[in-house]
């Protein structure tokens, strides 16, 4: 009985958890808002700045994250032999944004599914591939963050901390495209490593490539968010800091980086805001719970829709 019963408390377990993250995080951020007189009096303030431009700025942008987004998975899909229409791409990304709700790494783990139910592609590749996908994401933002730190100038500490961060990554970078050069065999012998393999230096370098338009959107978005809302970070520095932001944000302990992003948010961009200190703090916390909600809101409609034109299928059996 107890072994019966053990896998569904685990899967009740987590999907419990992301959300109890994000209470507990956003609590904590919010609380000296909530708290305190000058704190409810700056957020409110804070949400009045937002521009009506944003009405027509959100919609745009989303739409080009997604169709990035999916021309991304659609071009690394076909490069590994797996037949999909730019419209199928597109259908398909839409739909799983529904699991992307819960987390990014949930999403990813919807099209592993289509693509192995709909297109015969073995459970084990198609992880593979979206592992690549998932990597490229990474070296992406890294390089980024690398371009902007090597431009930005140095504000202080937080610049230093995360400068020997991606001082660290960057090293690890040519290292394992070394590794992926030497394909030695104990790793690419294996299915789910087997597409990094195959890709190698070169493909890896493609994939970048493939794969700046949907991040450059993405990261254009929150810079525009946070202009709509007066807070001016200059580019280069937003460059370097923002990656810090989506590392931490699609870590899987709360639900759409809730909590985790506005309280690294607050630490890089605060003193970018105009005012005082808590009107600062009140600007980045609403520009980022703004972005958030907006996000989550079009990804729920996408979804909806995707569903209804054809991913309906990935959802069921």
């Amino acid at each position: 009985m107890l072994d019966d019963d053990a896998p569904p408390k685990r899967s009740r377990l987590r999907t419990i958890l992301p959300w109890l993250g994000a209470a507990l995080l956003l609590g904590w951020v919010l609380y000296p808002f909530v708290t305190q007189p000058d704190g409810r009096a700056a957020l409110v303030a804070a949400f009045s700045k937002v521009s009506p431009w944003a009405a027509v700025a959100m919609p745009l942008l989303f739409v080009a994250i997604m169709t990035g987004d999916s021309f991304a998975m659609w071009r690394t899909f076909g490069g590994f032999g797996v037949p999909l229409s730019y419209r199928e791409a597109l259908v398909i990304r839409g739909s799983t944004y529904l699991l992307a709700l819960v987390n990014y790494s949930v999403g990813q783990g919807g099209i592993v599914y289509f693509v192995h139910r709909e297109r015969g592609v073995a459970l084990s590749r198609a992880a593979g591939i979206t592992l690549l996908i998932m990597g490229i994401n990474l070296v992406t933002l890294v390089l980024l963050a690398d371009a902007g730190a090597l431009l930005a100038r140095d504000p202080g500490e937080k610049a230093r901390l995360l400068r020997t961060l991606l001082l660290v990554l960057s090293a690890a970078l040519p290292l394992y495209l070394l590794l992926v050069a030497l394909r030695p065999r104990f790793l690419a012998a294996r299915a789910v490593l087997a597409p990094l393999f195959e890709a190698g230096p070169a493909g890896h370098l493609r994939l970048v490539l493939v794969r700046l338009p949907h991040i450059a959107a993405l990261m254009l978005s929150n810079y525009v968010v946070m202009r709509l809302f007066g807070v001016h970070v200059p580019l280069v520095d937003y460059l370097r800091d923002m990656p810090a932001v989506f590392f931490v944000a699609v870590l899987p302990i709360t639900v759409q980086g809730l909590g985790t992003q506005q309280a690294v948010q607050l630490y890089f961009f605060a003193r970018w805001a105009p005012g005082e200190p808590r009107a600062q703090e009140a600007l980045i916390v609403a520009a980022s719970l703004f972005w958030t909600a907006c996000g989550m809101t079009m990804q729920a409609l996408t979804g909806a829709v995707c569903l209804r034109l054809g991913g309906r299928g990935m959802l069921e059996q």
